[in-house]
């Protein structure tokens, strides 16, 4: 934000600090782009090389300098120097998934996680490429008339080796690595070539519901690829509502809801998903251009509970959204 001349500036800096800890035992190195190396010789106990680690963040802390930091050490954690690297690389990396600016030792528990990650992703790449996820269909009720309002379109993904494998754990990991966009179209195409047959064969009058990543929403094709999709089997959008949830709103406010308006003038319907657990759930259900709001299912596990209190809550909700002409799903 800043530009090339301040990053430059405080790459110096942190070079300066770094060097003033250089002694007949540290050596310090820029290892290429913001990454520095410390090599660290006559280390006699993991508490001395803890000291050293504590040391560096503290003094570049001083100058206002924030820094994730990994440390590996030989022989104890390897003794090869590729994986020295590596290892050191790993425990910088859980440094940065856990909130940044601290030194963390290598764990022999980082490399099992990291090795079943990989293969998971590997598992997952090859499931979309030799069609093995599955899209489930779950039904949604109307409790006042008991008709069947339509379904939603849900991914599943069984492996012959591990299982079941929950959304929870894959999609996440499909959104981190980019994978979730190819399974993104395929569900997509799937549920409209379902919907279609439905409509073709049990003249089906619901509605079909489908999850959009907020990956996928960033995508500049997107609303191409859902028209395409819908020529591709002449439906009309009166009969698919997109369902996205409050992460679209994180990265870029103004393109998602802009996004979301275009599909709402092509006719789609547009679904809030799990309302309840964010932070802004209220200013968005001004902006956004909804239809429907789905309740998350916390708010819905212990509603017949004596106490009453997520029936109250509960309650609240619909009362506010359907005054604002919104449909409301309970999961």
């Amino acid at each position: 934000s800043m530009g090339h001349t301040a990053g430059d500036e405080l790459l110096q800096k942190t070079a300066s600090v770094l060097k003033n800890l250089c002694n007949e035992d540290i050596s310090v190195y820029r290892f290429g782009g913001d990454e520095f190396l410390l090599a660290v010789t006559n280390v006699y106990s993991r508490d001395y090389m803890g000291t050293v680690g504590d040391t560096v963040l503290e003094e570049l802390n001083k100058v206002n300098i924030n820094i994730s930091a990994g440390i590996a050490l030989y022989p104890n954690d390897t003794t090869k120097l590729n994986e020295l690297f590596q290892y050191a690389d790993m425990a910088m990396y859980e440094v940065k998934k856990s909130g940044k600016n601290a030194v963390y030792f290598f764990e022999q528990l980082m490399q099992e996680k990291f090795v079943e990650r990989i293969c998971l992703e590997n598992k997952l790449t090859n499931a979309i490429d030799t069609s093995c996820l599955e899209l489930y269909f779950q039904p949604q009720v109307d409790i006042t008339t008991k008709t069947l309002r339509g379904f939603e379109a849900l991914v599943r993904w069984y492996d012959s080796e591990l299982g079941w494998i929950k959304p929870d754990q894959f999609i996440p990991m499909a959104e981190e690595c980019g994978l979730i966009i190819p399974i993104g179209n395929w569900v997509i195409n799937t549920a409209f070539s379902t919907l279609k047959q439905w409509q073709t064969k049990y003249d089906f009058k619901g509605i079909i519901s489908i999850n959009l990543s907020p990956i996928q929403l960033k995508q500049p094709s997107i609303i191409d690829d859902i028209k395409n999709c819908l020529d591709k089997y002449q439906l009309s959008p009166n009969f698919v509502e997109i369902e996205i949830t409050e992460g679209i709103m994180i990265d870029s406010m103004e393109d998602a809801i802009s996004k979301m308006k275009t599909l709402k003038d092509m006719g789609f319907k547009i679904s809030l998903d799990d309302f309840g657990t964010g932070y802004s759930s209220l200013s968005y259900l001004q902006m956004l251009p909804l239809d429907t709001l789905k309740i998350d299912k916390s708010f819905i596990n212990d509603i017949t509970s004596k106490d009453g209190i997520q029936a109250n809550i509960t309650n609240s909700i619909i009362m506010m959204v359907s005054q604002m002409g919104l449909d409301t799903i309970a999961e």
